[in-house]
Formats: C-alpha cells, structure tokens, sequence
C-alpha cells in the first residue's frame, strides 16, 4: 500500500512547513514537514529550503514510514488505517513501532478500544504528555477507526 492524500494531508497539518532547520520539541533537528535531520544531513542545520525540496524530503520519509507499516503490519488495513499508521510511524518512527505494544495489538486483532488505548500512550516527549502530540494521536485515530472507508 501507498499513503493515499487524506494521510498525507494529515502529515502536512500536523508537521506543518518549515523551510528553515529548527529544534523540535524534543530537541532533535527538523526542516521541511518534520523530516529529522541527521548526521547524513547534517549540513542542512542553519539552512533554507524550498517548498519544493520540503515536498522532496517528506517523499522520501513516506517511503520509509510506508515500508515500516508494510513489513511490520500483518492484518489487513483499509485505506484509511493505513494512512492513520503511516501518519504515526512518520512521527515515532519504524524501530519505535515495531517494538510497540500498539503493533502486537492491531497484528492480534485486538478489540478496537485496546488498540485506541495503545494508540493514545504515544503522546509524551521525554516522558512528558505534550498536547500537540494529544491532539495528532486523536486525529489519527479518527482517521483509523472510520469503518473500512477506503
């Protein structure tokens, strides 16, 4: 599966554009829609970027996310859960939710409110419940929960 436009507009809502490399709220380098910076990209800290070279990156991040939900996800998924998790694992990333209790539970078919249960816990940076993250995890589970829409 590919993240249809529904989970990629949630993505833009929820990362927003930067096109000046920033500090997130857990401290870690971000440029673009929330694409992490790291030691490979290092030279974009202290840079500018286009829309254009945003939109680049955060194609190349849904790659990855996508290929995490692919591999790790073995139930079948409507679209719209399966924009919802891209969503997440974009934001947690694939090591985070392959080792997840949220993964066991939606490849055990869980009952639906120990999924959302699951689902909710990954709000905290650093320990701590961060609003922002609240309101996206609500949003992705709105998403999520819609009856096999595709």
């Amino acid at each position: 599966m590919t993240t249809g436009a529904q989970g990629i507009a949630l993505i833009k809502k929820w990362e927003g554009l930067r096109t000046t490399a920033y500090q997130d709220v857990g401290g870690l380098w971000t440029i673009g829609y929330g694409h992490l910076i790291t030691s490979a990209s290092s030279t974009l800290i202290g840079q500018t970027i286009t829309e254009a070279q945003a939109e680049a990156l955060l194609r190349a991040d849904l790659a990855t996310a996508e290929a995490g939900v692919n591999s790790k996800v073995l139930v079948p998924l409507s679209q719209s859960q399966y924009d919802a998790l891209v969503s997440l694992v974009f934001n947690i990333g694939v090591g985070a939710f392959g080792a997840s209790t949220l993964l066991q539970r939606i490849n055990a078919k869980a009952p639906e409110s120990e999924i959302e249960a699951q689902w909710k816990r990954w709000n905290k940076v650093n320990g701590n419940s961060v609003q922002g993250l609240t309101n996206r995890r609500a949003a992705e589970w709105e998403l999520y929960s819609q009856k096999k829409k595709t």
